[in-house]
């Protein structure tokens, strides 16, 4: 049994693959340890994410379905390769989409098993905004046009209470110098700002942000900002940051312990970091094989339960993980540490 597993191995996401890498492998054990998926072994097959918009990428996905070498696909990256993976694979095998929802994107041929943000984030953005008696804001977002749903959200938290977003400021991936953009959030000096940058952007930033002193008197939120981009964002560049995450590791829950605990036996200590983007691949990979052993189809209207680094299991009314808890977060040096449950 063959899975196709997308993931970030290159490029500004890259620094998110290893511990999504290491975290499928683990569902890959498991499952196989268990007899496997219909009796087959399990078989992963690595796809850089990256090479899915190169010339002939596509096509070679598309062959390999058609030719009974791809049982199912599992996808670990932005919602822009998820679309692109839909409109190939057309329903010819299963197709998992495992990250948290930044979007209302709804397909009969995808199965998306991560929190949908949405649901809850307005409630996080509110708790924060009152706990810290943050009133005025800026935006410094991807101008992916997938994520706008989540600046309608954060915005409209922001607004409820006489709060205001005072600059909004959206940047391609692969962006290097933000010096433009720390200029205007210094002559603003907003109490807080959103932060929706993924991977290398956003260690980069927060790395200029840090050196120019605005987190003296700016706080950074953040849904995007996981273990990795805080270890390579460096300790003195943290002051300040907080995490909103449906999956945050050093937090005591007991679905984290037990996926931590999970993890670090089969890896060992020196493994990549514990992360949300892990959690989401191992649940992702867990749900396939329920799903291919059990041979349901998109007609289900039940939940679906299986080993979950979270909470699980997934519902089928929501297209969507059943539960949409956040948990948030602020950052003590390279540490997470507990603020508040939304």
């Amino acid at each position: 049994m063959s899975v196709a597993l997308v993931l970030p191995l290159s490029g500004p996401i890259g620094l998110l693959g290893p511990s999504i890498l290491a975290s499928a492998r683990l569902a890959v054990a498991e499952i196989n340890e268990k007899g496997g998926i219909a009796g087959r072994e399990l078989v992963p097959q690595l796809i850089d994410a990256s090479t899915v918009f190169e010339a002939g990428g596509m096509e070679s996905l598309s062959l390999l379905i058609d030719s009974g070498r791809i049982d199912a696909v599992a996808c670990f990256h932005s919602p822009e390769v998820r679309n692109a993976l839909a409109s190939v694979v057309k329903g010819r095998v299963p197709l998992a989409y495992t990250p948290a929802q930044c979007d209302e994107y709804r397909n009969p041929n995808v199965w998306n098993t991560g929190v949908r943000l949405t649901d809850r984030l307005g409630e996080a953005i509110k708790t924060v905004r009152d706990e810290l008696g943050l009133r005025s804001w800026a935006m410094v977002v991807n101008e992916a046009p997938s994520i706008r749903k989540i600046d309608a959200v954060v915005k409209g938290a922001v607004r409820e209470n006489e709060g205001q977003v005072v600059s909004e400021h959206l940047v391609p991936h692969g962006t290097k110098d933000f010096r433009p953009v720390l200029r205007k959030l210094a002559e603003r000096r907003p109490d807080a700002v959103f932060v929706n940058l993924m991977g290398q952007d956003a260690v980069l930033f927060n790395r200029q942000f840090g050196a120019a002193g605005l987190s003296d008197a700016t706080f950074r939120i953040s849904t995007s900002v996981e273990e990795n981009v805080i270890l390579a964002s460096g300790r003195k560049n943290t002051r300040g940051l907080i995490q909103i995450s449906p999956y945050i590791s050093d937090l005591e829950t007991h679905s984290a312990d037990r996926f931590r605990q999970a993890y670090l036996a089969y890896h060992g200590a020196g493994a990549p970091a514990v992360t949300c983007g892990g959690q989401s691949a191992y649940d992702g990979l867990h749900f396939l094989s329920v799903l291919l052993n059990s041979e349901v189809d998109q007609s289900l209207d039940r939940l679906v339960d299986y080993p979950s680094g979270r909470a699980g299991p997934y519902s089928p009314t929501k297209d969507a993980a059943e539960d949409s808890t956040l948990d948030i977060a602020r950052v003590e040096g390279l540490r997470f540490k507990e603020f508040l449950k939304a």
